[in-house]
Order: structure tokens, then C-alpha cells, then sequence
């Protein structure tokens, strides 16, 4: 689907809401300032609290080696006066609007118009850290940015198959006092 995205901004802007689970308005929000890259191994990038649900927080996501290089080509391709990591039109953040429409018109091209949202980016984020993580519900609602467990949850679903899998281990004890 990346490949049906007609700009560079809006490859990117797909990969890191992918990659971070930032909101869509957080995504949007992202000056080029927010992007800290330290060691050239580890690096992270902020929200700001004032842009952030709730605005409790600012909010830090650790970033992967493979998103540091596909930021640095696309900041490195930008204009060197530009704020926003995502510019619209007249020097603003792009719309929430028109990432939508560009996001949805890349889904029909593949087919899966109806499957993919915005939030899609978010819920795909959660699935793939609570699977990595060991089914850590704890680092997975840190790294989303919740207050509470159970807004976390509201982002998992699990098959059939997972559940089953998960008790086959699980076998009878007997108590053998009696």
C-alpha cells in the first residue's frame, strides 16, 4: 500500500504512524525539532504535552534504526525553513482531513477501501508491541499513551486460534492430600 501513496510526506507519514502508534493528530502536530537521534544507534521522537489526548504528558516513543534512515532522507529532502515535519498547504501541519482522503485513496487502490483508516495505523501499532513484548499489557499501554489498562485492551482481538493456543499448555491438577 505504501507504494500507492503519491507523495514521499505521506509514505512516511503511514510508515511512522505504523512504527510509533502516535495519533493521527499527534503525527500531524510533529515539528521537525520533535526528532532526536542520539548514539546513531537509539533514537526517539516527542510529542508534545499540549499535543498529546488528555494533554496530560509528553510522550516519548523510541524509534527503530530502519524509521531513523527513512526519517533522515525525508527531513533531509525538505526545505531547510520548513517547521512541520507533515506541511500542508501555506506553511500549516497537513489536515487530518486530507491525510485521511490520501490514506483512503492509496486503500483503494489495493483493494481495501473500508479496511484501513487512520486509526488503523494506531491499532496495528498495539497488536504488533503486545505481541512483541511478550503480551506485556503494561509496556503496551505506556508505549500507546494511555492512563488506563483497559483503553489498551480496546486495541487488541484475538482469533480463535490464538485463544485456543493460549490454554493448551494448561493442564488439570489434582490435589493429592485428600
Amino acid at each position: 500500500m505504501l507504494n500507492s501513496l503519491d507523495t514521499e510526506r505521506d509514505r512516511v507519514l503511514v510508515q511512522l504512524g505504523i512504527a510509533t502508534g502516535f495519533r493521527i493528530s499527534e503525527l500531524l502536530s510533529l515539528r521537525l525539532t520533535d526528532i532526536i537521534a542520539y548514539d546513531d544507534v537509539k533514537g526517539s521522537i516527542t510529542v508534545e504535552r499540549k499535543h498529546t489526548k488528555g494533554k496530560a504528558q509528553s510522550r516519548s516513543i523510541p524509534v527503530s534504526k530502519a524509521l531513523q534512515s527513512v526519517l533522515q532522507a525525508y527531513v533531509s529532502s525538505l526545505p531547510k525553513n520548513q517547521v512541520w515535519l507533515f506541511k500542508g498547504k501555506y506553511k500549516a501541519p497537513l489536515s487530518r482531513s486530507q491525510a485521511w482522503r490520501n490514506i483512503k485513496q492509496a486503500a483503494r487502490k489495493n483493494k481495501l477501501e473500508g479496511k484501513i483508516a487512520t486509526h488503523s495505523l494506531r491499532k496495528s501499532f498495539a497488536a504488533r508491541v503486545y505481541k512483541n513484548s511478550n503480551k506485556d499489557l503494561v509496556v503496551t499501554k505506556e508505549l500507546m499513551g494511555h492512563k488506563n489498562v483497559n483503553s489498551t485492551l480496546s486495541y487488541l482481538s484475538f482469533t480463535k486460534e490464538e485463544l485456543y493456543k493460549s490454554v493448551l499448555g494448561i493442564g488439570l491438577e489434582h490435589d493429592n492430600a485428600t
